[in-house]
């Protein structure tokens, strides 16, 4: 009788509710007993209810493993010693699971022969597999470090997948040119079924498997991550002798370049960690396929590269990371006059000592972003000097990481560029020394160029810090908005505009007048361009006289007597009240005492 069966032990019941296996073997006779989940791990078909045989457990172990088993019961029998092992057993469904067995002699004879030995199992099969995925992963990494050629990787990729005891047998197929699939590699299958299966055209069931880019799985018997149950069943793969079929695409740039046919011999239902395993290995494999793709095209951009460099007249110098010069094109050798000598030097030897720190400082620079490109002097080989514009941008040369920079002949340009600053300097003092605020927008109302005037009226310091900024950045609100529709009037109707308009700057109230043009270029408004200048003075002066001429009207309407004033011609320019009285048409009495006042004046 099973003496586990039956149990009131506790402890027994709380072992089989965490998949605690129970074993007890009788020496005396022979007969292994185990608990129900010790069966249950074992497929249910073993050992016997009435026990088994220790021969038959030991015949159901790998063979690899077998040798270690028995060297771990005999210490224990002969010694007394804790038996401790993992080893390897086939189940009822052909699978291999991993066990570790514990236990100990229990109970010996007066003579100390040992009579039984109890203990516990437990299946250690997913950590295992865990630690075969990860070895085997490890080696695939290993070989990547290596930059293997194409044969090289595909070996690479059949050890990674073949090396699990779930699979025996595969192989890769690469995508054709016209759509089909290629069987470039294959193992463990037989001749006859590899030359059936070596080419996929295109459209046929099995190109489409791996064109639609999605893990393939079928099994003899059903599980979670069987796709196809009906695949395996084709005539083909059963005459094969085959149990389980992994269909496992490889994406290379997003697109199915390659796919992988994996197939189990034994296995009648794939675990879901292997194709969880061999889905991270796709990505893998896909990520290798297209490094080695990147190496092939830069082995063919540099001999495109090469002939593109002797044409260019510009100076073209392959650095590795650490600065020093891998190859020249032939500008650098004809006209700054090195030859071969130069490649394994610095960089820095091409550029005059004094600028060392600098270039360095601007490599560094151009190679994180912050800047484009920047002018150094190149070093010609006579020891004169050229002016150059350099660029430089990672790459690759060989395969490997290489820096390439560009170098321009700029000496006319620069030349030209110290007159156009001269000049520059010129006409800003021009417009800094001229009395009028002066700016120029764009179409969009942003200040491209202005004087120092009008940056002093904005309340900025350095000219240069207005160009891009918009009315809105410079003043209130009501007068930004006001100046907009000004501006945007003169883009519109292509004509100028002048307006006299106040400022108030806090307490203080000003005018000004400002004229607005449209900038043409081409028949095409592109902008506008404006001055303004101060007429508070005129403006005040103005009001002024207006008073004035109030309180002279005032007055000499409170004067009781007759006034009035005429031109030389005879026309009437002011009188009072008393005098628009009479009646000063001609012939009239008014008209003759005028008259007869005006002859007797001096």
């Amino acid at each position: 009788m099973n003496p586990f069966l039956h149990s009131d032990d506790e402890l027994s019941q709380h072992l089989a509710d965490i998949a605690v296996g129970l074993w007890e073997y009788d020496h005396v006779s022979d007969r292994l007993q185990a608990s129900p989940v010790m069966r249950e791990l074992l497929g249910g078909d073993f050992p016997a209810p009435e026990g088994s045989p220790l021969a038959e457990w030991v015949a159901r172990m790998h063979d690899e493993d077998r040798p270690r088993f028995e060297a771990a019961v005999r210490a224990s029998v002969e010694t007394g010693a804790l038996f401790r092992v993992e080893y390897r057993v086939s189940r009822a469904d052909g699978a291999w699971i991993w066990l570790s067995a514990r236990g100990q002699v229990s109970r010996r004879d007066p003579l100390g022969r040992a009579l039984k030995s109890r203990g516990i199992v437990t299946d250690i099969s997913e950590r295992k597999r865990q630690e075969a995925l990860f070895r085997l992963q490890q080696n695939f990494n290993q070989v990547m470090l290596a930059s293997p050629d194409h044969a090289a990787l595909v070996e690479a990729m059949l050890d990674a997948v073949l090396g699990l005891s779930e699979l025996d047998g595969g192989g890769l197929y690469e995508l054709r040119g016209d759509g089909g699939y290629h069987l470039v590699a294959s193992r463990g299958l037989s001749g006859t079924f590899v030359a059936k299966v070596g080419e996929l055209e295109p459209g046929s069931p099995r190109a489409s498997l791996l064109n639609d880019g999605q893990t393939v799985c079928s099994c003899l018997d059903p599980s979670p991550v069987c796709t196809h149950p009906d695949l395996i069943r084709q005539p083909q793969l059963a005459d094969e002798g085959l149990t389980s079929l992994i269909v496992l695409p490889i994406l290379v740039d997003g697109q199915v370049a390659a796919g992988l046919n994996l197939a189990s011999k034994h296995i009648r239902s794939m675990p879901a960690l292997v194709t969880s395993y061999l889905e991270s290995l796709a990505r893998q494999f896909g990520q290798a396929l297209e490094r080695l793709r990147a190496q092939e095209d830069a082995r063919a951009q540099r001999r495109n590269l090469e002939g593109f460099f002797q044409a260019m007249r510009d100076f073209v110098f392959v650095l590795d990371n650490e600065g020093r010069i891998l190859h020249v094109n032939p500008a650098v050798k004809d006209r700054l006059g090195y030859d071969d000598n130069l490649i394994g030097q610095s960089v820095l030897s091409v550029h005059p000592p004094r600028v060392h720190a600098e270039a360095l400082q601007v490599v560094g620079d151009m190679l994180e972003g912050r800047r484009g490109s920047c002018p150094l002097p190149l070093l010609r080989a006579d020891g004169g000097e050229i002016m150059v514009d350099t660029r430089i941008v990672h790459g690759t040369w060989d395969g490997k990481p290489a820096l390439l920079g560009i170098s321009r002949d700029i000496s006319e340009l620069k030349a030209a560029q110290d007159e156009l600053i001269r000049r520059d300097r010129y006409q800003r003092a021009v417009l800094d020394n001229f009395p009028f605020l002066v700016w120029l927008k764009d179409s969009e109302s942003r200040i491209l160029a202005a004087n120092q005037p009008f940056a002093r009226a904005c309340g900025v310091d350095n000219v240069d810090d207005l160009v891009g900024k918009s009315d809105f950045d410079l003043w209130p609100r009501d007068l930004a908005e006001r100046y907009r529709a000004d501006d945007r009037e003169v883009l519109r109707h292509g004509q100028g505009k002048s307006v006299e308009e106040p400022i108030e700057q806090g307490e203080q109230r000003s005018w000004i007048e400002t004229f607005k043009s449209p900038v043409l270029l081409d028949g095409r408004v592109i902008g506008t361009v404006g001055y303004a200048r101060d007429i508070t003075e005129r403006i005040e002066a103005k009001r002024e006289l207006e008073r004035e001429r109030g309180f002279l009207k005032t007055l000499i309407q409170t004067i009781p007597d007759l006034i009035w004033l005429k031109d030389p011609a005879g026309v009437y320019l002011v009188c009072n009240p008393r005098f628009e009285q009479f009646d000063l048409s001609e012939g009239g009495p008014a008209f003759e005492l005028v008259r007869e006042i005006e002859d007797g004046l001096p």
